[in-house]
């Protein structure tokens, strides 16, 4: 994951260069994300126990 959202900048970028189009970087990172009490799933899958 991204905290601050500095990686997936970096990721978008990159993803971006190598020629994707539909690429999104939604800033903030993970702190933002909860800071505006989006939703998050806390459950884990059962493939990855």
């Amino acid at each position: 994951g991204c905290q601050s959202g500095v990686r997936s900048l970096y990721a978008t970028s990159d993803l971006l260069s190598d020629g994707f189009k539909n690429v999104k970087d939604m800033g903030g990172g993970y702190v933002d994300w909860v800071r505006n009490k989006f939703p998050i799933n806390t459950s884990v899958a059962k493939e990855e126990l």
